[in-house]
């Protein structure tokens, strides 16, 4: 039994609208079309999703939307998780607070920014029936450096499932008509183009998705249609697109970019938070590259991400992880 609480608010006011466009992205129709769905708590249609909050929004609807004793945005059970920690959020939990149920218990994020962040800690400090939520363990150790390790106790790694297990899909890869999809997210044009040159001296033809401009039904169609994947990123906390492709089993090779600036703070992250090697393999540079090309084709059909997507990150194992840290009482304990 449980209330989740979300609002789409949250990614909405950090992208400015306007009446006349093609472009749906940019429509204040789309607004309206998200107030629909969360007036419903409907999942939202994949060419609607625009951003990685939404993304979590829409895996946590996907997670609980079948559930008879989930609650969405009410108040009905002693458990709550709430995903987002903005002024919606912060009115929920004092709200909570208000309450004074002895069996309360609160699970809070991992949407919120580095201000509410320290918010969030001193409720925290002040409830022990509080507890934070971040993505990954590279999200655990960013809060390590911001505030030292007094809060880890009371924070979580609790990653977003990003499919139904009876989704995914363990294909071979055989006669498909593209040898590689570039996954392209704010790395240098410089970088690109040394993995275009690497994979034209190798006789491979490519696909380049460049983050924000593409549709979600793309990169799927794009990437059913390749061999392989490259990933040209940054850090991520979790990384929503890239844990999509490898649950459509799609082998990877991952140039990992291990620095993360956040508000201005230098932190130390990684480009695949979830990953081992049956996903592909990760190079550092482009010479490391050029030396691992040859034995990740030789071996491609034996990479198998979806397998790892299945074992870790399905809405099912999503759901108990929730659950378990929420019944196991040495977790809550004082």
């Amino acid at each position: 039994m449980l209330n989740v609480f979300y609002n789409p608010d949250y990614f909405i006011r950090s992208q400015k609208r306007i009446l006349l466009t093609r472009q749906i992205q940019f429509s204040i129709f789309l607004n309206l079309l998200i107030s629909i769905f969360y007036k419903f708590n409907l999942p939202y249609p994949k060419n609607l999703i625009f951003s990685g909050p939404q993304m979590r929004m829409n895996h946590l609807i996907r997670t609980f939307k079948s559930e008879k004793l989930v609650s969405f945005n009410k108040m009905k059970y002693n458990h709550t998780y709430i995903v987002q920690f903005d002024s919606f959020g912060e009115e929920v939990l004092k709200k909570i607070i208000l309450k004074q149920n002895p069996l309360t218990k609160v699970l809070v994020g991992p949407l919120f920014d580095i201000d509410m962040d320290i918010r969030l800690n001193e409720y925290i400090k002040n409830y022990n029936f509080i507890k934070k939520i971040v993505a990954s363990n590279a999200s655990l150790r960013y809060q390590e450096t911001l505030f030292g390790d007094v809060f880890l106790r009371d924070t979580f790694v609790i990653p977003a499932g990003i499919a139904a297990e009876r989704d995914l899909k363990t294909v071979k890869f055989n006669n498909k008509e593209i040898d590689c999809l570039i996954y392209f997210k704010k790395r240098s044009n410089l970088e690109l183009n040394l993995l275009i040159k690497v994979l034209k001296n190798n006789n491979l033809t490519y696909k380049v998705l460049k983050y924000g401009h593409y549709k979600n039904t793309t990169l799927e169609k794009l990437a059913k249609k390749c061999s392989f994947g490259i990933i040209l990123d940054k850090t991520e906390s979790q990384g929503f697109a890239i844990q999509n492709l490898m649950s459509l089993n799609l082998p990877l090779l991952v140039w990992d970019y291990n620095i993360n600036m956040y508000e201005n703070i230098k932190l130390v992250g990684t480009t695949v938070p979830f990953w081992d090697s049956n996903c592909g393999i990760k190079f550092k540079n482009i010479d490391e590259l050029i030396s691992v090309l040859p034995k990740f084709l030789e071996n491609i059909h034996n990479f198998s991400p979806a397998n790892f997507i299945k074992e870790n990150l399905t809405y099912e194992i999503f759901r108990q992880n929730l659950l378990n840290y929420l019944n196991d009482e040495s977790n809550w304990s004082t």
